[in-house]
């Protein structure tokens, strides 16, 4: 009796798992059946939709979307501009593409002849900046953070106020998610968090830009451009690793073509644990990355950035670099230089030796051994 009991509770077992499994089954065939076909079709819909002309006019408007503006009152303002019908058809179509979450503040120019799709998206460019907004800026390579925030703030785009309110409550987490290449970055909090990820451009950002949309709009163009560069490197370090030094390189040389071999020492000292000796680090813990010269003094400022009391790398960047710093720490040349020093016209001398090093200085030594 109890093996009949047994069996018995087996096959109802057995039922029950058939069963689940012929629900599942009834579920997907109604999501693949009756759900996929008809959000395609939509899909499908919507990028035909948008792409068609709205007329043959070539006449042009200027519209100015203001700060806040939701996505219902921008749609009134382009109906009133007459470049849209303002229908269902219309508002459903911008709705499923997703442009009502990209329209971004400022003027543009837009022509009646220009197709939905191309209307929305000069109104929202991938990362929420149009390029036809009117403040444009140029970002030198070489900019710290600091200096850059005062490029945007002569240029009209967002002041040192609201950057410095911004750094005081983000949340690094968000950029991190973001941004896959911002994993590697130790930084918990503050400003320094962004250091040496603006890539040096010119930009064109839209009338009252938050720091928020600025700081997304430069990581976008980062990602784009020093990304993929730094993850060709060979080796070891991270992409925070090989930005920072590719900081210091950007920093110390004054010809494109000595990055390489500068580049060379410095992974020639962190290999043997020596101090870098960079004096570009120095000035930028004294918060001053324009400092003429460094002072023996200066020496013994008390900071992780100073890289002749401190082993290996500084915990960030020092500055922007541009890609031929990048490409210099991504593709360089083996040689056994420690030491090198600028002569007088920029140009660099390298050395094996500090002995060598201090016979090539001459009669100009330099205080330093870098």
């Amino acid at each position: 009796m109890p093996r009949k009991n047994k069996k018995k509770n087996k096959n109802l077992f057995i039922r029950l798992v058939n069963a689940v499994r012929r629900r599942k089954t009834f579920w997907r065939q109604i999501y693949y059946r009756g759900v996929c076909p008809p959000v395609l079709l939509l899909l499908i819909w919507s990028t035909l939709f948008l792409a068609v002309e709205n007329s043959f006019s070539g006449l042009e408007t200027q519209i100015k979307i203001q700060r806040d503006s939701t996505a219902k009152d921008v749609l009134s303002l382009l109906y009133a501009k007459g470049l849209l019908a303002d229908n269902f058809n219309t508002r459903l179509a911008v709705r499923l593409r997703g442009y009502d979450r990209k329209i971004h503040s400022g003027e543009y120019v837009l022509s009646a002849g220009m197709s939905l799709a191309r209307i929305f998206e000069t109104l929202s460019e991938r990362r929420g900046l149009s390029l036809t907004s009117s403040k444009q800026v140029v970002i030198p390579e070489g900019y710290s953070l600091r200096e850059i925030i005062d490029v945007l703030e002569r240029g009209g785009v967002a002041g040192k106020k609201s950057f410095n309110n911004y750094f005081a409550s983000y949340d690094p987490q968000y950029w991190r998610e973001r941004y896959s290449f911002l994993a590697d970055n130790p930084v918990t909090a503050g400003a320094v968090f962004f250091e040496g990820y603006l890539y040096p451009d010119t930009y064109i950002f839209a009338e009252d830009s938050t720091p928020q949309a600025v700081l997304d709009f430069m990581l976008g163009r980062f990602e784009k451009m020093i990304y993929p560069r730094l993850q060709e490197a060979p080796g070891t370090y991270n992409v925070h690793e090989l930005l920072t030094l590719a900081s210091i390189v950007e920093k110390e040389a004054v010809f494109q073509d000595e990055m390489p071999l500068i580049a060379g020492v410095y992974y020639n000292r962190l290999r043997i644990r020596m101090h870098l000796g960079s004096c570009p680090t120095i000035k930028y813990a004294l918060g001053n990355p324009r400092k003429k010269t460094v002072l023996y003094k200066d020496l013994d400022v008390v900071s992780p950035y100073n890289t002749y009391r401190n082993y290996d790398l500084p915990p960030t960047p020092i500055c922007s670099p541009g890609l031929n710093a990048i490409d210099a720490v991504v593709n360089t040349p083996k040689t056994t230089y420690l030491y090198f020093f600028a002569k007088g016209d920029g140009t660099s001398v390298f050395s094996n030796t500090y002995e060598e090093h201090l016979r090539r200085q001459g009669n100009n030594p330099s205080f330093l051994y870098n």
